[in-house]
């Protein structure tokens, strides 16, 4: 129970900086309804996405795991019809890395925040296995998780470049949601 607590109490901090940073796409989302050209008719979102943004914040290593680093959390936008905002955050092991070091994402979670419609539409779900493999300096990575919908059956696909060399470091990849075919 220790150990479970421990984790909990570090996903929290992140949870809240999550909704706030949820509750500024939704207006931001709401605001892009009154564009011109952004109307289109309601239905289902589009399966793939293309995203440039940003690391919020490295996570943070539990001392009682020693071996998991909690809530490496990152924002994404797709500038496309329609605009979105993905929203997540990944644990992983292990807790440190080094150049060419291979991490395994064990977990997180992820929200996607559409204009679809002139109207805000939000999508979460779960981060499944995947892995993080950093360059020989440390400072670059290829990312592939997967990424499951909700109460839905199916994975989809993160891939992802993280780039260490600027602040904050950047992100950039490609969103395959469940249900869609082809890479």
């Amino acid at each position: 129970m220790g150990v479970m607590w421990g984790v909990v109490a570090v996903g929290e901090p992140v949870a809240g900086v999550l909704v706030f940073l949820l509750g500024g796409a939704l207006r931001a989302a709401r605001a892009l309804r009154d564009l011109p050209g952004r109307r289109r008719a309601p239905g289902a979102l589009p399966a793939r996405y293309r995203l440039h943004g940003v690391e919020l914040f490295p996570g943070i290593g539990v001392p009682l795991s020693r071996t998991t680093r909690y809530g490496a959390t990152f924002a994404g936008v797709h500038r496309g019809e329609p605009a979105a905002l993905l929203l997540g955050w990944v644990n992983y092991t292990p807790i440190f890395f080094k150049p060419s070091t291979e991490c395994a994402v064990v977990g997180g979670r992820w929200w996607l925040v559409a204009a679809e419609g002139g109207r805000p539409r939000v999508l979460r779900g779960r981060f499944g296995r995947g892995t993080v493999r950093w360059d020989g300096k440390g400072k670059l990575a290829a990312a592939e998780v997967g990424v499951r919908l909700g109460g839905r059956g199916g994975e989809g696909r993160l891939a992802a470049a993280l780039n260490h060399l600027p602040f904050p470091p950047r992100i950039g990849g490609a969103l395959r949601l469940p249900g869609a075919s082809g890479p």
